[in-house]
């Protein structure tokens, strides 16, 4: 539930998107979230600080899947 919230996490099975709107604390600089289902679909997705940013990569999975907020 705490990453959920800290990362914004909204699926969308129907539509077949996950919505995130990430804002990491200063102390969570980095985390990778691994296998997280969406209907059929799977994602490992980074998350990182940059700065006060928290910046996003999906090292797995469809990139246009996955919409920021």
């Amino acid at each position: 539930m705490l990453l959920q919230a800290i990362l914004g996490l909204q699926p969308d099975a129907p539509g077949g998107h996950l919505h995130i709107e990430p804002v990491l604390p200063p102390w969570l600089p980095d985390i990778t979230l691994t296998d997280l289902r969406l209907g059929s679909q799977r994602f490992d997705i980074r998350f990182w600080r940059t700065g006060e940013a928290t910046q996003h990569e999906v090292l797995r999975g469809d990139k246009a899947a996955v919409r920021r907020r």
